[in-house]
């Protein structure tokens, strides 16, 4: 009894080493979703889900949420009552559900309907009692009155889909039934109390109430209750008997083993038949057996006692072992459910009559009550379940008394913990050469004892070590001291470390017996140890003993003393060169390969040499977190470790971890690289770190363990109920770790410790799709069913779960859409994937997740998704599309091909109409050179000769037809101007009556020659508009022509002129009619093109009336034409009242100089002959102004010169280049030029004049038969002064070259002295040059009395005419009148603000002698130098 009970102290003192199989409980009730508590059994359907027969009806589960199925009463089909009781999985994948009142149903798990199986055929009543679900889709049915249903879901809903059986021969069927099975074959067996009925192709005439029946690989057996046993045979379609040696009692069960035998249970036997021999083997058992037998992985068979105990039975050793365990106190008025199950990791789980839920421990042989870990500490579970479940994971879903849905997961852990009484954590841990762990509690508080306990290396306790050195085997054994470090030497002396208790050596003495020995400071002893809190201690290479204190630094033991005692060198003695001021606080000791002792502190990490022969003479390398970024990530150093590959771990507080891996580490800027949060590799409050046998690095943190590669890739993590402290973990010489919790010390096997391999199925709940504004939800039955979205559902977000029961929200998924992006996105924990404005299309939605392990596996479901196009997305929209396209491109290419083509018939016809203008032009420009030659003659001939009567009527009709030569040409380059657009109206207010009296009045004597009655209505007083009074001129003249060319001899024209209103403004109506010859329809819509004439009879240039359309467009007008052939015409003209365009300004001639612009022309076209007569003065210098003539014709020069010679000194040129030449020779005074000229013409010529330095000056007058206003524009931007064309008048030629030369003397005469031109006139560019470059010269030479006007001309680049003629035309003065005026001016200011006297300022000045210079002065003063001399002082 005494045995007994030390064994029990044992069993809870010290709990053993080795890890086993853990258990997770999760409870599920109505808080969590559940919609109704009482559960009733539970299936798993072929997809993963969990369904539940509650008492409202259906309830599925797939990890995260409950979804509750039932009828209503709109639904098609009623379940009259909810309270289900059992359900079924058919071999479909529904569901069949029975119902308290006796009802079955089947639900439909793909539309997630209700199906009334019973409505298919209304001969037969929905009144079952039990269900047995067989293979293709076939169930049969017992109904309460024992009949016999047979349910074909293939055939639902067909009224032959239920059927009531009956059997093969009337009343066959038995009154109970024992079983419903089939076959390999697919036929059907009802065994019942009347014998076997099959439904198929066997049959068996043995009536014998068989019981029983297995299947085999090969043939089937059945056996009776009272203890026959027999085989089906095939051939002759009946049974044979397999008698044993021994009569065999009743049988209470069949089953079929792995290795094909067949297991026949009795009561208290078992009988194994082996079909190959035909022999049985016969086992008895220990106490009366459940009905039920189970096999494991291994082979062995465990069987449960009906009223207690468990049978483990191995057939290869024959042992029966009868394992006990204790009985429940209190059995519950429901009896408990039984049932022996083996997890994925192959441990045994026993629920026993009337016991709690055991294990098997294979090492002890015995079964272990179930626990869990709360806070390291084991706590046994108390387990009952009334129903339950074996899911794919073989993990157990169960409901318990207080109605609770309950979820036991099984864990292989690797992991185990060993705690001590005081629940109190590992601080130190520490492994001697004898394999046995030694291990410092830490006290929670100063009144609990301070254990230092041993284990062995099977984890077994061996005992506490007393103060004395003893290992005492009694818990109550207490060291009184907190260690935080145990080191063993190469002597095998043990060395403890405490916190506030100093250091604690314990000397060898033999078998479980050591000297210890306290050291703590002394202050009356400098070598004695520095502090009194030890938390690291090492040996290095070379035998020396390191002390890291917490608060001394470090202190290395060098000697022993002949009485034992240890000196400790340290900062306070001898190891000057320890940074004590930072380092004080040692946390970790380490030396690596090289010989380099590292020493992690709170203030960073130091390194020195083990290579030293005095203490004093270690340097020690300080390396702390800084600016760089390759130095610390942290200056407190919890842990140092080294890899078998040379790769150093430096472990700091809330800074992840630092590695070394390149060169020696006696540097003080040691590069490290940085593994921690941020890079999401390390989390940053790791403790420590540990390399296993195989290379891997154990990373260990507050709350979790990491596992990684030696390239440091995360392999695992662990994470559950840890809470990890600072101690320095053990690699053990079995291979396992060991680590310090909070709730013990925690023991890792490296080999057994992994994830789970399971691999989760995941299914597709439902589409949330999203349109405007509103949402559906979109149920998906099965993951092989596409889902349709109709156009505008582009939005929806898809939900899924991984159905891993064990821990659904450490679940991560990845999906991806194969048609629109083929790469894994990731969603962490989140299950649904939200997708965003889809294009139209088929796509394959794919995702995968991790098990509840976190493992990724390879579990990828597909979901197909079909959206539809818009019909812009279809192909036949991109038929029609391209169609269209087609369609277009060739009508824009036809409607391309026409145009071109019209386009070439207008520019052809533009090209001959250009022609014919730009003949008549350039005729009109040849003509206007004679028409010259000849109008000017004549006006001379009329107003100074006199005449006969004859000769004058004859001058006379050549002047009028000279005029109207000159009319048409200047029509035929009118029309020009409109052609290229260059036509501008130029408004004016004026009273258009006087105007129409006018042109009426030169009409009248024509008309009193031709005898036509020519008659003007005005009613109009006055009429004052906007309007180009040239233009009105030649729309009146045009239409009167036009009027009196086609009427004849006593015909009637009339002018109307009246005042209408049109669209609200005010309007001139202009009418002209006559009686003439008149037109027919087809001439009145020709009759404003240009060139078109009636007939050959009436001739004309066919421009008059063009013109007249084009004036009257011109001023926003009108005109129409009403013509009756042979009685006459009328045009009708209404021009606006108001006008746009450029207003015409009137330039006043005064002879006032303000307002004369240099460089001023006058248009001959806007002034009159006696306004220029008027502002022209008379020269009355003596000599004569030079006058160059540049044409090409002779006999305008002629004409030219005679006109001039009388008063100016006229120079010929025949082109440009030679008038240039001219030009530059003479300085003429004015220069009058034609434009077209051969060699040169006199635009380029013009440029050239005024361009160059000596004719710059000089105005030129353009004489030319051009009339156009672009060619006048050239003319004066090429610097012309002025502009005639020709036909000139006399008189008006005369008159611009008098003004001309007027306005450029009166220019000099403006100025005060030649100096101050360029400052008050606006002289041209190069003029202004030419006098600040002579003014600027004068002033550099004055003071040389040798300069002479050729020296002047020699700077400037011109020779002495020149420079006369130019100086004097610019300033009025001849070069060496402007030389002495400046050198007098000069002379004056010296005069005035200096003290030299006249003969100094005489040669200063540039004067050869001081008289010249006074005769020069007073001339110039009116005073001698010596006169004002004195008049300045004073003196007069």
């Amino acid at each position: 009894m005494l045995k007994q009970i030390l064994l029990i102290w044992l069993y809870f003192s010290a709990l053993p080493l080795f890890g086993q199989s853990l258990i997770d409980i999760k409870y599920y009730s109505v808080q969590d979703g559940l919609s109704q508590k009482n559960i009733q059994n539970f299936i798993q359907d072929d997809n993963g889900y969990i369904w539940m027969a509650t008492w409202n009806g259906l309830e599925r589960f797939d990890g995260y949420s409950f979804t509750n199925y039932k009828t209503y009463p709109e639904s098609d089909v009623r379940i009259t009552n909810h309270r289900f009781t059992n359900i079924e999985k058919s071999s479909l994948n529904n569901i069949w559900c029975q119902t308290y009142d006796k009802h079955c149903y089947l639900f439909n798990t793909r539309t997630c309907q209700y199906e009334d199986p019973f409505l298919f055929n209304k001969g037969v009543i929905n009144s079952v009692e039990k269900l047995y679900v067989l293979r293709k889709g076939i169930t049969w049915a017992v109904g309460v009155q024992n009949e016999l249903f047979r349910l074909d879901e293939n055939r639902f809903p067909a009224t032959e889909s239920v059927q009531l059986y009956t059997g093969k021969i009337e009343n066959n069927i038995g009154d109970s039934i024992y079983i419903v099975m089939q076959d390999k074959d697919g036929d059907e067996w009802i065994l019942t109390n009347k014998g076997a009925t099959i439904v198929g192709k066997k049959s068996m005439a043995n009536l014998m109430p068989f019981k029983f029946m297995v299947e085999n690989a090969d043939d089937i057996y059945l056996a009776t209750s009272k203890g026959f046993f027999a085989r089906y045979d095939y051939q002759s379609q009946n049974v044979v008997p397999c008698v044993p040696n021994e009569p065999m009692s009743e049988i209470i069960g069949l089953k079929s083993l792995s290795d094909h035998k067949i297991a026949i249970l009795q009561r208290k036997e078992i009988r194994f038949y082996n079909p190959k021999t035909g022999k049985f083997t016969l086992y008895k058992m220990p106490v009366e057996i459940s009905p039920d037998i189970y096999q494991d992985r291994k082979g062995i068979f465990w069987l449960l006692g009906v009223t207690g105990g468990v049978i483990r039975l191995d057939c290869t050793t024959e042992d029966i072992i009868l394992l006990s365990y204790p009985k429940l106190k209190e059995v519950p008025f429901t009896k408990p459910c039984t049932f022996i199950h083996e997890d994925e990791y192959g441990c045994i789980w026993v629920n026993p009559v009337e016991g709690e839920l055991y294990f098997y421990d294979p090492m002890t042989r015995s079964l272990e009550q179930a626990y869990v870990y709360e806070k390291g500490v084991r706590v046994p579970i108390s387990f009952q379940a009334f129903s339950y479940f074996i899911d794919h994971h073989k993990n157990l879903w169960y409901t318990t008394p207080g109605s609770e849905l309950g979820y036991l997961s099984f864990h292989q852990s690797g992991l185990d913990y060993i705690i001590n009484r005081h629940k109190e954590s590992a601080r130190s841990l520490m492994e001697d050469h004898r394999k046995r762990v030694w291990i410092g509690w830490k006290r929670n508080h100063k009144t609990q004892p301070g254990n230092i306990c041993l284990y062995d290396s099977l984890g077994q306790w061996i005992g506490n070590i007393s103060q004395k050195g003893k290992i005492v085997a009694d818990q109550s054994v207490s060291f009184n001291a907190d260690v935080y470090c145990i080191y063993e030497d190469k002597d095998h002396n043990i060395w403890m470390g405490t916190r506030e208790d100093g250091l604690f050596l314990f000397r060898f003495q033999g078998e479980d017996n050591y000297q210890v020995t306290c050291y703590l400071p002394d202050k009356d002893n400098p070598y004695s140890i520095s502090s009194k809190s030890i938390f690291s201690i090492l040996q290095d290479s070379s035998g020396r003993i390191w002390i890291g204190t917490f608060g001394g630094g470090i202190n290395l033991v060098e000697s022993a003393s002949a009485g034992g005692d240890l000196k400790f060198v340290h900062y306070g003695n001898i190891l000057n060169n320890y940074p004590i001021h930072v380092c004080e606080k040692v946390r970790c000791l380490y030396e690596v390969a090289d010989g380099v002792i590292l020493i992690g502190t709170t203030g960073g990490l130091l390194s020195c040499s083990t290579d030293f022969s005095r203490p004093e003479e270690i340097r020690f390398f300080h390396n702390v977190c800084d600016e760089r970024y390759s130095s610390l990530s942290n200056n407190d150093i919890l842990d140092i470790t080294q890899t078998k590959g040379g790769k150093l771990l430096v472990t700091t507080l809330s800074g992840g971890i630092n590695i070394l891996d390149d060169g020696s580490s006696l540097s003080e800027r040691l590069n490290f690289k940085h593994y921690n949060a941020t890079n999401d590799r390390l989390p940053d409050l790791s403790l420590s770190s540990i390399e296993d046998q195989e290379g891997n690095i154990w990373i260990v943190s507050e709350n979790k363990i990491s596992k990684f590669d030696a390239g440091l890739n995360l392999l695992e993590e662990y994470k559950d109920q840890i809470q990890m402290a600072e101690t320095r973990p053990v690699l053990l010489s079995s291979g396992k770790l060991l680590l310090g919790s909070l709730y013990g010390a925690l023991c890792i096997i490296p080999d057994e410790l992994h994830k789970s391999d399971f691999v989760p199925p995941i299914v597709f709940s439902h589409l949330d799709i999203y349109q405007n504004n509103t949402s559906r939800r979109q149920d998906i039955y099965s993951n092989d069913e596409a889902q349709y979205l109709q156009p505008d559902e582009r939005n929806f977000t898809i939900t899924f779960a991984a159905l891993d029961y064990v821990n659904s929200p450490a679940i991560k998924y990845v999906y991806r859409i194969k048609g629109l992006n083929d790469q894994w996105i990731e969603l962490g924990n989140n299950r649904s994937a939200s997708l965003v404005n889809v294009p139209a299309g088929d796509y394959l939605f794919q995702v995968k997740s991790t098990n509840a392990d976190g493992v990724w596996v390879d579990n990828v479901a597909s979901l197909s998704i079909h959206i539809d196009p818009v019909f812009g997305e279809t192909v036949w929209a991109v038929l029609l599309y391209i169609t269209m396209a087609v369609v277009i491109m060739l009508v824009v290419i036809c409607i391309v091909l026409r145009i071109t083509n019209l386009q070439r018939r207008i520019d052809f016809e533009q090209q001959i109409s250009n022609l014919k203008l730009r003949f008549f032009t350039d005729i009109s420009h040849e003509l206007r050179t004679p028409l010259t030659l000849i109008a000017s003659p004549i006006d001379e001939v009329i107003s100074n000769e006199k005449l006969s009567d004859a000769g004058m009527e004859n001058m006379q009709v050549a002047k009028r037809n000279t005029d109207r030569m000159l009319r048409l040409i200047n029509q035929i380059l009118d029309f020009r101007k409109i052609q290229n657009d260059k036509m501008k109206v130029l408004v004016e207010q004026v009273d258009i009556i006087p105007l129409i009296l006018k042109i009426y009045g030169n009409f009248v004597p024509m008309a009193h020659t031709h005898r036509i009655d020519f008659r003007l209505f005005c009613p109009l007083d006055s009429f004052v508009m906007y309007t180009d009074v040239d233009k009105l001129e030649k729309i009146l003249f045009n239409l009167l022509s036009n009027a009196f060319k086609f009427t004849p001899e006593k015909g009637e024209i009339k002018v109307v002129l009246s005042r209408i209103e049109k669209d609200g403004q005010p309007c001139l109506c202009m009418e002209v009619s006559d009686t003439g010859i008149g037109m027919s329809e087809e001439h009145i819509h020709h009759v404003f093109e240009r060139f078109y004439q009636i007939d050959a009879k009436h001739t004309g240039s066919g421009l008059g009336l063009a013109l007249v359309e084009a004036f009257v467009q011109l001023h926003k007008g009108t005109v129409r034409v009403e013509s009756e052939k042979g009685k006459g015409t009328c045009f009708r003209v209404v021009l606006p009242m108001k006008q746009e365009g450029e207003v015409k300004e009137v330039i006043e001639k005064n002879e006032s100089l303000k307002n004369l612009q240099e460089g001023a022309v006058l248009d001959a076209g806007q002034e009159t002959l006696h306004q220029w007569v008027e502002n022209v003065g008379v020269d009355g210098t003596a000599d004569k102004e030079v006058v160059l003539v540049i044409d090409d014709n002779q006999d305008v020069r002629d004409y030219v010169k005679m006109l001039l010679q009388d008063k100016y000194t006229v120079i010929e040129a025949v082109n440009g280049q030679e008038g240039i030449r001219q030009a530059m020779k003479y300085v003429p005074d004015v220069v009058v030029c034609d434009v077209m000229m051969p060699v040169m013409d006199g635009i380029e010529c013009c440029k050239r004049l005024k361009s160059e330095l000596q004719t710059s000056h000089i105005p030129v007058l353009m004489l030319t038969a051009y009339a156009m206003d672009e060619q006048r524009i050239q003319g004066y931007d090429s610097g012309a002064d002025s502009y005639l064309t020709k036909p000139f008048n006399a008189k008006l030629l005369l008159a611009r070259i008098r003004n001309l030369i007027g306005n450029r003397k009166r220019l000099k005469s403006f100025t005060e002295d030649a100096t101050a031109v360029s400052g008050k006139q606006s002289l041209g560019e190069v003029d202004k040059g030419f006098v600040e470059k002579l003014k600027a010269l004068i002033e550099e030479k004055m003071s040389n009395s040798d300069l002479s006007v050729e020296d002047l001309g020699a700077e400037l680049g011109l020779g002495r005419v020149q420079l006369y003629r130019k100086t004097k035309s610019l300033t009025g003065y001849a070069p060496n009148e402007l030389l002495r005026i400046a050198r007098l001016k000069k002379a004056a200011s010296l005069l005035a603000s200096s003290e030299k006297t006249v003969a100094e300022i005489t040669y200063e000045v540039g004067f050869s002698s001081p008289s010249y210079f006074t005769r020069c002065y007073k001339d110039y003063f009116g005073e001698s130098p010596s006169e004002f001399l004195k008049r300045r002082d004073g003196k007069n």
